[in-house]
């Protein structure tokens, strides 16, 4: 529990509950350090009966009912279960952390310091880990003020005009919210070939002096372009998408290395090239904005 307790002080994050003051949107607080104890957040699963191969089973039937028990409202973003498979086997170790305080970067933090500060509590030590660093409030605060700055404000037109050219539609009609939600959602995909997925994700880019990201968003633009073309719809009225990036950027040099959170940005790319070829849509899928 020593370990879990210093990974809770040490990053405010996982001591955040969701609140929802009268007449106001929902919000994150973080409580204070100390105030959250481990002991109702770690348990324990038998699993010294259950074959070796079954093991990985078991540890995922328990991530799963971790997950159940995550309640934001109450405080409860995070669930550590010990598959303990006895003192002779290896057993498992399940971490689940509510996506409200956590990015893939963020348990590339969690993980070395669990680890760090549950050895040091087995060999009698005090757990000690690194400084977090800027905090999330004070990064969430940082990108309040600079948005609300002149450099910033400028921008405002050139966005807003980006978001309101026309599209048509992907599809024979509108999207419906009672019809087009997660559930109906269907889902695609294809394996490429060694030989072309080297091209892709290599030659390519090196190519053009771009990312796989660039190939990929400009091969969907033409490909969109193409479709619409081929349905009797205007094929130069462009793509728009939002791009989603990872989120850490160093605002007012805010130190972000060891933070644990949410981290993201969007922002919206248009293509409007009336066609697509190699040449002319890889500088354009570099640019944020329209071309």
């Amino acid at each position: 529990m020593a370990g879990v307790a210093a990974v809770l002080d040490t990053h405010d994050m996982l001591r955040a509950g969701v609140v929802v003051a009268d007449g106001a949107e929902p919000g994150l607080a973080v409580r204070r350090r100390g105030s959250v104890p481990a002991a109702p957040l770690v348990s324990r699963v038998d699993a010294g009966d259950a074959p070796a191969e079954s093991l990985d089973a078991v540890a995922d039937q328990a991530a799963r009912e971790a997950t159940e028990r995550l309640d934001p409202p109450a405080g409860v973003l995070l669930q550590i279960v010990w598959v303990d498979a006895g003192p002779e086997r290896t057993g498992r170790l399940v971490v689940v952390v509510h996506h409200l305080v956590i990015d893939g970067l963020s348990w590339r933090i969690l993980i070395p310091d669990l680890q760090a500060a549950c050895e040091a509590a087995a060999a009698g030590r005090e757990p000690e880990l690194p400084p977090a660093g800027t905090s999330f409030k004070r990064w969430a605060d940082l990108l309040v003020e600079e948005a609300d700055a002149a450099s910033r404000t400028t921008e405002l037109q050139d966005w807003t005009t980006l978001l309101g050219q026309p599209e048509p539609p992907l599809g024979s009609r509108e999207l419906d919210p009672s019809l087009d939600t997660a559930s109906t959602m269907g889902r695609r995909s294809w394996t490429l070939p060694a030989q072309h997925a080297v091209t892709l994700a290599g030659r390519a880019p090196a190519l053009f002096h771009c990312g796989v990201h660039e190939v990929l968003l400009s091969t969907l633009a033409g490909a969109v372009t193409r479709w619409r073309r081929e349905n009797g719809q205007d094929g130069a009225s462009g793509v728009l998408v939002d791009i989603e990036g990872h989120g850490r950027e160093p605002v007012a040099g805010a130190e972000l290395s060891r933070t644990i959170g949410w981290f993201s940005s969007t922002h919206p790319f248009a293509s409007t090239r009336p066609a697509w070829t190699w040449t002319t849509c890889w500088p354009v899928a570099r640019r944020r904005g329209p071309c």
